[in-house]
C-alpha cells in the first residue's frame, strides 16, 4: 500500500506548481462526471416502452389519478412532462399541448447542464499540462547551460521530470473527461429524444380518445 501511494506523492511533488492547478481541475471535473452519472445513467434511468404501456392502458381505462401517480412516483424528466399533462387531461388539446412544451422546456436545461463543461475542462487539463511541460523543459534546459556541473544531472533529471509529470497528468485527466463526456452526452440526447417521442405519443394518444 505505501509503495504505490509514495510513488503518487513523488509523483505529485515532481511536477511542480501546475500539478496543483490541474489538481483542481480534476476535483472540479470529476465532480460533475460523478453527478452527472448519478442522475443521467441511476436515478433516471427509465424503461421508456414499459413505462408509456402502464401510462397508455391507464389513460385508455379512464384511470388517470393511477396515471397521475405512476408519473409521480417516477423520476424521469418524461415522467414529470406526463405529470404536468395529466393535470390538464379534461382540458383542450391546445392547452394540455402547451402545458407539455412549456414543462420540455424547463426540463431540457436540466437534462442538458454541466455536461458540457467536461470538454473544456478536458482541453484546459490539457494546456495546463503542455505549461508544466513548458516550464519543466525551460528549467531543463536552463540546468545545461547555467548549473554548476556537479548539480546539472540532478536539475536536468529534474526538469526533464516536472516536464513528463505533468504531461502524463494533464492527458489523463483529459481522457477521462473525453470518455465521460461523449457517453454522458450520449445518455442526455437519448433522454431527449425519450422525451419527444413519448410525448407525440402522449398527444397523440388523448387526441384519438377524444375523437373516438
Amino acid at each position: 500500500m505505501g509503495g504505490p501511494l509514495n510513488f503518487l506523492i513523488d509523483f505529485f511533488k515532481q511536477g511542480g506548481p501546475f500539478m496543483y492547478a490541474i489538481l483542481i481541475v480534476a476535483v472540479i471535473g470529476l465532480s460533475i462526471v460523478i453527478e452527472r452519472f448519478i442522475v443521467l445513467v441511476f436515478l433516471w434511468n427509465l424503461n421508456g416502452k414499459a413505462f408509456w404501456d402502464k401510462v397508455k392502458r391507464y389513460v385508455t381505462e379512464g384511470k388517470i389519478n393511477e396515471a397521475k401517480m405512476l408519473c409521480d412516483s417516477t423520476k424521469a424528466p418524461v415522467a414529470r412532462i406526463f405529470s404536468v399533462a395529466i393535470d390538464r387531461f379534461h382540458e383542450s388539446d391546445k392547452n394540455i399541448q402547451n402545458a407539455m412544451d412549456e414543462s420540455t422546456l424547463e426540463i431540457i436545461p436540466i437534462v442538458e447542464k454541466r455536461t458540457h463543461y467536461l470538454a473544456m475542462l478536458a482541453n484546459v487539463s490539457t494546456l495546463f499540462g503542455l505549461l508544466g511541460t513548458i516550464t519543466g523543459l525551460i528549467k531543463a534546459f536552463a540546468a545545461v547551460a547555467q548549473a554548476d556541473p556537479a548539480q546539472k544531472a540532478s536539475l536536468l533529471a529534474y526538469g526533464i521530470s516536472m516536464a513528463m509529470n505533468n504531461t502524463a497528468f494533464g492527458l489523463f485527466l483529459a481522457i477521462i473527461f473525453m470518455m465521460s463526456h461523449a457517453y454522458l452526452f450520449t445518455r442526455q440526447s437519448s433522454i431527449i429524444d425519450e422525451i419527444d417521442e413519448l410525448s407525440i405519443k402522449f398527444l397523440n394518444l388523448v387526441t384519438h380518445l377524444r375523437r373516438g
